[in-house]
C-alpha cells in the first residue's frame, strides 16, 4: 500500500496584514495553538496562512486585508523540504490584485505543492440553520481540498452571474439566443460540481457513524442527504439532457423572477435522523461536534482522494464542549498537522508530544 504524502508547514511569516505590523510563527508537525483574547489576532492569523497556502480569504474581500493605510500585504509559508510558497495582495492603480509564486516563479497548479486544508470556524454553527448556509459549508471544504473544484466552481458562479444579469434585464433582439448560449456555458461546470458533491457525501455516509463515535457520539442515526437544485427526487444522476429539458420546463419562471432556478447553488444539503432533518434538534455542543465530524471525513477524503494528508485550522474548536470531547478531538487529530486557536488556554485538552504554544496580543504574537 502507497503511504500518504505528508506535506508539513514549517514557518510562516507577513507583514501589514490586518491587525498585524509583522507576524511569524515556527509550527510544530503536530499542534500548533494560539491563544489569547477575542480580538487579538487569532483568527486573522489562520486566515493569512489559509490565503497563503490556497490563494482565498475565508472572510470575504481581499482589500480588507490590508492593514489600516498600507497598499501591500506580502505572506510566506515554509514548507517542509525547503520550499516556500509566497501570496502578496497589493493595490495597483486603486485595483486590488494577488500575486501567488513559489520559490519566486510562478506555476500553473499549486495541488501538488500544498497541502488540502480542512477549515473549521465557529460561526458555522449558525450557516446550519439555512440551505444556503449549509451549501456554504459543503462547498468551502471541497475548496480548500481541490484545485479542481475551485476552477469548476469559480466558472459556475461567473457564469450564473451573467446569466441571471440577463434574466433580470435582458431586453431586445437576440436576448433569446444570448440566454441560450449562457444555458449551454452553464452546465458543464454544474454536472462536474454534482459529480463531486455527490461523491463526497458517499465517502461521508460510509464514515459519519463510526466518526461521531470517535469524538464523543451523539445518540442519533444521521444520514446525510443532497437534492440537487432545481431537479426533481427522481433526478439521481443528473445529466446534461435532462439539465436542458429542466431550463425549457422553468424559462418562463426565471423570466418572471429573473433568476436561475436549476443548479448547485439551490442545493439541499440536510443530516437526517428517521426522515427528518435533525439540525433543528441539536444542542450547540452537538452542532459543533457534527461540523466536526464533517471536517474530519473531509481531511479523510482529500487522503484518499488525492494521497496527501491534510492541514487541520480549526478556530476556537474546543469552545461549547466538555473535557470529554475535547480529549476525543485530541486523539482523533493526534497524527495531523493542526493549527488551532483558543481564547482560554486552561480548557484545552492534553495534546500530542511536540505541541507548540503561542499568545496572541493585539496583533503581536508572543
Amino acid at each position: 500500500m502507497t503511504e500518504n504524502r505528508r506535506i508539513i508547514i514549517t514557518r510562516i511569516a507577513a507583514r501589514d496584514f490586518r491587525n498585524y505590523k509583522e507576524a511569524e510563527a515556527v509550527l510544530s508537525q503536530r499542534w500548533t495553538i494560539l491563544h489569547g483574547k477575542n480580538g487579538a489576532g487569532k483568527t486573522n492569523f489562520l486566515e493569512l496562512l489559509v490565503l497563503c497556502l490556497q490563494g482565498v480569504s475565508f472572510r470575504g474581500k481581499l482589500r480588507n486585508l490590508l492593514r489600516w493605510e498600507t497598499a501591500e500585504t506580502k505572506i510566506v509559508t515554509e514548507i517542509e523540504g525547503d520550499l516556500k510558497v509566497s501570496m502578496r495582495v497589493f493595490l495597483d492603480a486603486g485595483k486590488i490584485r494577488q500575486e501567488r509564486l513559489v520559490d519566486n516563479h510562478s506555476v500553473e497548479s499549486f495541488q501538488e505543492i500544498v497541502p488540502p486544508i480542512v477549515l473549521f470556524l465557529p460561526q458555522e454553527e449558525y450557516l446550519l440553520d439555512s440551505p444556503a448556509g449549509r451549501r456554504k459549508i459543503l462547498s468551502r471544504g471541497l475548496i480548500l481540498q481541490s484545485q479542481t473544484y475551485r476552477q469548476h466552481f469559480s466558472q459556475y458562479v461567473r457564469i450564473l452571474k451573467q446569466r441571471n444579469s440577463l434574466l433580470r434585464y435582458g431586453r431586445g433582439v437576440g436576448v433569446t439566443d444570448e440566454l441560450s448560449a449562457w444555458t449551454e456555458s452553464i452546465v458543464e461546470p454544474m454536472l462536474h460540481i454534482w459529480k463531486m458533491r455527490k461523491k463526497f457525501l458517499v465517502v461521508l455516509n460510509e464514515k459519519l457513524p463510526e466518526t461521531i463515535k470517535s469524538l464523543g457520539g451523539i445518540s442519533l442515526a444521521l444520514r446525510a442527504e443532497l437534492s440537487f437544485g432545481g431537479l426533481t427526487q427522481d433526478d439521481l444522476e443528473p445529466s446534461a439532457e435532462r439539465i436542458f429539458s429542466r431550463f425549457k420546463e422553468l424559462l418562463i419562471r426565471e423570466s418572471e423572477i429573473g433568476s436561475t432556478l436549476i443548479g448547485p447553488h439551490r442545493d439541499l444539503f440536510r443530516f437526517m435522523h428517521d426522515g427528518r432533518d435533525v439540525l433543528p434538534l441539536l444542542s450547540r455542543g452537538q452542532r459543533r461536534l457534527l461540523l466536526l465530524a464533517l471536517h474530519v471525513i473531509e481531511g479523510e477524503y482529500a487522503t484518499e482522494s488525492m494521497g496527501v494528508e491534510p492541514l487541520f485550522v480549526l478556530d476556537d474548536i474546543f469552545s461549547e464542549l466538555d473535557q470529554k470531547h475535547r480529549e476525543a478531538i485530541g486523539k482523533a487529530l493526534v497524527s495531523s498537522q493542526v493549527i488551532a486557536t483558543t481564547a482560554d488556554k486552561k480548557i484545552l485538552p492534553k495534546l500530542a508530544g511536540g505541541t507548540v504554544y503561542y499568545e496572541v496580543e493585539k496583533g503581536t504574537i508572543l
